[in-house]
């Protein structure tokens, strides 16, 4: 067994080396494990010998491929001890591919006959394991693979007979005098109940039981064996051997020698660390000699997050990516997530409260502007009703990928309602998010790692697969209105009257009178657009008397609405840029809200004054008119 505070675990080439990973690819761990001392076991008593007690953690089927369950870790901290002895058995990894090339008769499974369907072609974990895991389209096929498998194993009502034998064998070989089963869904609760009992017909098993992880409801407390993580403390009490000693929540990571990460679903190993204390941030993450070096992630609990508040230099912290999970508030300082950024947090999976305040779009504001990407926890996103809803589903700048807060979903890309889309009535985008491919929260983090948000969250697939990056490939037009193709002033009209800020009483009269209007489009869809307008003359009479500055003849620059996905690449300004440089010897103004920073920030861009300003009746605020410098300069 390694030393008590040092482990470290150098893996090369080798029979479980897999393939297509370079041959000098190796893991370094340096970790903390906490030592819960048993009794010791005895066969004399008058003379007590002290005998490792053998204790079996199993992952049942299905979970994620990707990463050992954090459950499974908890566990492996509660139990570490000089006189336990801790072996992990994924069942997970047995039930779900074919074997994988790596396996321990060293055949080649490509030349077996494999059920089409049932289980994972070696191919795709050749993909997941290696650099092609970081290809785009290569991850998709992959991905699609993954999805179609999994949905087939849900489907079906019993654990294989080869699991049933090989998890016999693993107990016998493994001489366990204890197994426990980590289930941290409902699906993997039903697995390892029918697992211990097909164990325990075959052969004198030892005591077997389930512990459940939070959000698994519903388990009988009569089923024998089947306990709560509050009930974990008093299980050495039921299993003779542990004699009573009470069981404590982890401070540190286990011996992470215990966990074939090379055999995951992913080119890196990825811990997640849910249910430890922030000690080990304290104690080990922060410091540069005391991390797992070459860990490419880490998944943190609140409590861990709490820690890292107390983090205040940035070369303190040095992961190389890291997710927190977070309550969606509004408590957060602004600055907050520059330096969690900086520290190394690219994936924050944000959970909301009952009670949320409307200052909730600022947290994810702010995170999105630190180059984090915001994962929002939906609870009810079929609620078209719910403001959480329809604020995701507005603002896909903000919440740049979502899922039910059931736990019953492992994977992101479970089947759920689609978010109603204010603009798919109009002219719907083309292809998917590229995130739901990213079925898993170890792939998004990984690929985010190697990209960063802004890339990930541009990218689309199309329906064969391919995939393009929003905003590359956008073709501006500026025309009058009736040289518009057929069909695209009621689009224009629709996606001015989606954006909810304007009298839609006037869009179309307006816009089918006005001097010029300019609209971006890519792959066959406006994704935004804007106007040169004649403004009537009532409106010019209102303006006049409410602010003395006489507008006559001028034309009104407005109707700018730019697709929630295209918001932040420019798009608004260059539409401005191109219809002022087509005004000629006309003068303009625009009218802008005093509490929209976002457009007033375009105008100056665009380099436009504001020159007034008047309290509107119907818009019930302030607003103000700008004008090009330009014109005010001449």
């Amino acid at each position: 067994m390694p030393g008590p505070n040092n482990c470290r675990m150098e893996r090369q080439g080798g029979p479980d080396h897999p393939r297509g990973l370079p041959i000098d690819n190796r893991m370094t761990f340096s970790y903390f494990p906490l030592h819960i001392h048993s009794s010791l076991m005895t066969d004399d008593a008058t003379m007590p010998q002290p005998r490792l007690f053998r204790i079996l953690i199993v992952q049942p089927p299905p979970s994620s491929p990707s990463a050992p369950s954090w459950l499974a870790l908890y566990l492996a901290g509660c139990f570490s001890s000089d006189v336990n002895q801790i072996t992990f058995y994924d069942a997970n990894l047995d039930d779900f591919p074919t074997p994988p090339p790596r396996i321990e008769t060293g055949g080649d499974v490509s030349k077996k006959p494999q059920k089409t369907g049932a289980f994972l072609p070696s191919e795709v974990w050749k993909t997941m394991q290696s650099q092609a895991f970081y290809r785009p389209e290569a991850f998709i096929a992959a991905a699609r693979a993954l999805k179609k498998t999994v949905s087939n194993r849900r489907g079906k009502t019993s654990v294989s007979k080869h699991l049933h034998k090989r998890f016999s064998r693993r107990i016998t070989g493994a001489k366990a005098h204890l197994v426990l089963f980590a289930a941290d869904s409902a699906a993997q609760l039903l697995a390892a109940w029918e697992m211990r009992r097909q164990a325990g017909l075959v052969s004198a098993a030892p005591p077997m039981h389930i512990v459940c992880g939070p959000g698994v409801d519903g388990f009988p407390e009569a089923e024998g064996g089947v306990i709560g993580m509050k009930d974990l403390p008093g299980l050495p009490g039921r299993v003779p051997g542990l004699d009573g000693t009470a069981v404590s929540a982890p401070q540190a990571l286990p011996d992470l020698t215990l966990f074939p990460f090379f055999k995951y679903a992913a080119p890196h190993p990825v811990l997640d660390l849910k249910g430890f204390s922030g000690a080990w941030i304290e104690k080990g993450l922060h410091r540069k000699d005391k991390r797992p070096e070459n860990v490419q992630g880490g998944l943190l609990s609140e409590a861990d997050s709490k820690a890292l508040h107390q983090l205040h230099p940035i070369e303190a912290f040095s992961f190389p990516g890291l997710t927190l999970r977070l309550p969606l508030t509004a408590t957060y300082p602004p600055d907050i997530f520059s330096d969690y950024f900086e520290k190394g947090v690219r994936l924050i999976l944000w959970h909301p409260l009952k009670d949320r305040p409307k200052e909730t779009g600022k947290t994810l504001f702010h995170a999105s502007g630190a180059g984090i990407w915001n994962h929002l926890k939906i609870p009810s996103p079929e609620d078209a009703s719910d403001p959480l809803v329809n604020f995701a589903a507005a603002n896909p700048n903000l919440v740049h990928s979502w899922s039910p807060c059931s736990p019953k979903n492992i994977f992101f890309s479970d089947p759920f309602p689609a978010l109603p889309d204010p603009y798919e009535a109009i002219a719907p985008m083309h292809g998917t998010p590229f995130w739901r491919y990213l079925a898993d929260p170890v792939f998004l983090l990984l690929y985010l790692i190697r990209y960063g948000k802004k890339t990930i969250e541009r990218w689309r697939v199309r329906a064969d697969g391919t995939v393009y990056t929003i905003g590359e490939g956008i073709a501006y037009h500026f025309v009058p209105p009736d040289a518009l193709p057929p069909g695209y002033l009621d689009i224009i009209c629709k996606m001015v009257e989606a954006g909810g800020s304007v009298d839609t009483r006037w869009v179309r009269y307006n816009l089918e009178r006005a001097f010029l209007i300019g609209y971006a489009e890519e792959e066959g869809v406006i994704v935004g657009n804007s106007s040169l307008k004649h403004p009537r003359q009532e409106y010019i009479k209102r303006l006049s008397e409410a602010t003395g500055f006489d507008l006559t003849g001028y034309l009104e620059r407005g109707y700018t609405s730019v697709r929630p996905e295209y918001r932040g690449l420019g798009i608004g300004t260059r539409l401005l840029e191109g219809l002022t440089a087509r005004v000629g010897k006309k003068e303009l103004f625009a009218i802008i809200g005093e509490d929209n920073i976002a457009t007033q920030k375009m105008a100056i861009r665009n380099r436009t004054r504001k020159v007034g300003t008047f309290f509107s009746e119907k818009a019930k605020k302030k607003v103000g008119i700008w004008v090009p410098e330009w014109m005010l300069d001449s």
